[in-house]
């Protein structure tokens, strides 16, 4: 039910805000304000990284050198999440199981 959460979130939205799907996955009860916002942005920025190297991969040599010469550039996000977008189209499939499998992780933490 959850997983089909995100899939909603992401098929409604042009843009979802991943700390937001994640603050929902955490029992932050026992954090600070300070500290669920560094975990929050860890993971958040841990799975986009995970998701873009796996989707890169996925797309071959041409396509990581482009990116690569994209990054010397400087390119604002707006850029990147635009080569994203036209570039890498195994991205978002990679991202949701990317959540999917933190989702697991923490629900086997919570069963334990």
């Amino acid at each position: 039910e959850s997983n089909q959460c995100i899939i909603t979130i992401m098929n409604e939205q042009k843009e979802f805000n991943l700390n937001e799907i994640i603050s929902q996955m955490y029992d932050f009860a026992d954090y600070s304000p300070e500290e669920k916002e560094k975990l929050v942005n860890e993971t958040s920025t841990m799975i986009m990284e995970v998701s873009l190297l796996e989707a890169l991969n996925v797309e071959g040599e041409e396509i990581q050198q482009k990116f690569n010469d994209l990054l010397l550039t400087e390119p604002s996000d707006d850029v990147v999440t635009q080569f994203i977008a036209e570039k890498l189209p195994s991205f978002n499939t990679i991202l949701l199981k990317e959540i999917e499998k933190l989702q697991k992780n923490l629900n086997a933490d919570t069963t334990d």
